[in-house]
């Protein structure tokens, strides 16, 4: 802006007036105001990129050059991006020399770390400063946004429950891996399966099981991995009875699906011993009443153990010695009998 000095006359002599003894010069400023701004206030940038570019432009209120050298700060600032883990954080001085044009711009490239863990978009700023005279500071802050590129992963039980029959020996327990964005995984990932008692009990209905499932990296989304859970056949008559299995993710930045699962295991060593037919009717003349009894088991298989079966006849309106013979007894079903021998 404009500035003034004055100067004065005095004198001593004799007779001698001083009409105007002071005489005020005033020095118009040639030195055009200078703004700085970050361009532009704020950009938007993948995180693969690897780089931002932070830009300052410098101009003069009269469009000329500098005539003077003007000093600038710029410095990064965490936001829920955090320097060391998401960006190298930067403190950058730079100075526009004397004969810089208005107009004209410094930058520098913000490192950006390209990590493998999903994130969902984060944010930085960039301040700017300055202490040069005659200099303002049009944007002073430029917020940067950083976009994740790393899917986020799912990883599921295919199924929540399933029934396997215990002479079957094991139950596959399998597991799908998926990413948002349907490409392969970018890293490698664990998750744990870990079986617990149900009505079935870990050393005498199945082997339990604590076990990882790795996905390496590279594995396309949609692939499948399974380990098999032991069964163990005996002959006792049971019933139907389950487990459960339980997922749990040691890799971090997982996302988990399906994570449990109960599996039944109905019991093959149930045997039925029925008449066939239930009912029948013979001619006293025929002189006896054949009687047959048919096996079946749940699951159509042979028989796994010998069963022992005990008959008796037992009078209705026909009486034991006048109308039939009495008879009672037993017999055996070998282990090893086909279901539906009578």
């Amino acid at each position: 802006s404009a500035e003034t000095f004055s100067l004065t006359i005095s004198t001593s002599a004799i007779r001698v007036t001083l009409a105007n003894p002071t005489h005020t010069v005033t020095i118009d400023d040639d030195d055009a105001a200078v703004t700085l701004s970050l361009m532009p206030s704020s950009q938007t940038v993948s995180e693969a990129a690897g780089s931002a570019r932070v830009r300052v432009r410098m101009t003069t209120s009269t469009g000329a050059a500098l005539r003077r050298p003007v000093t600038l700060q710029v410095a990064t600032r965490n936001g829920s991006a955090v320097s060391g883990s998401d960006y190298t954080g930067a403190s950058v001085s730079h100075t526009f020399g004397i004969g810089t044009a208005s107009g004209a711009e410094a930058g520098w490239d913000l490192g950006l770390i390209n990590d493998v863990v999903p994130e969902g978009t984060e944010s930085l700023f960039v301040d700017l400063s300055s202490g040069a005279y005659a200099t303002s500071v049009a944007v002073p802050t430029q917020t940067l946004t950083i976009t994740d590129d790393d899917p986020v992963i799912t990883v599921s039980l295919t199924t929540s429950s399933q029934t396997v029959w215990e002479p079957d020996g094991a139950v596959g327990i399998g597991l799908r891996v998926t990413t948002s964005t349907g490409a392969p995984l970018p890293r490698a990932i664990t998750v744990r399966g870990r079986t617990s008692n149900g009505s079935a009990a870990a050393g005498s209905d199945y082997g339990a099981v604590d076990t990882s499932f790795t996905f390496a990296a590279g594995t396309a989304s949609g692939a499948m991995v399974s380990k098999g859970v032991p069964f163990i056949d005996d002959t006792v008559v049971e019933g139907w009875e389950s487990f459960g299995l339980t997922l749990t993710a040691e890799s971090p930045q997982i996302v988990l699906g399906t994570s449990q699962q109960t599996v039944w295991i109905p019991d093959d060593d149930q045997v039925y011993v029925s008449f066939s037919p239930a009912n029948s009717s013979v001619s006293e003349a025929s002189g006896r009443a054949p009687v047959a009894v048919v096996v079946t088991t749940d699951r159509g298989t042979p028989t796994t153990r010998p069963v022992t079966v005990s008959y008796a006849t037992v009078a209705g309106t026909a009486t034991s010695g006048l109308d039939y013979g009495a008879a009672s007894g037993t017999f055996t079903i070998p282990a090893g009998t086909a279901a539906g021998t009578t």
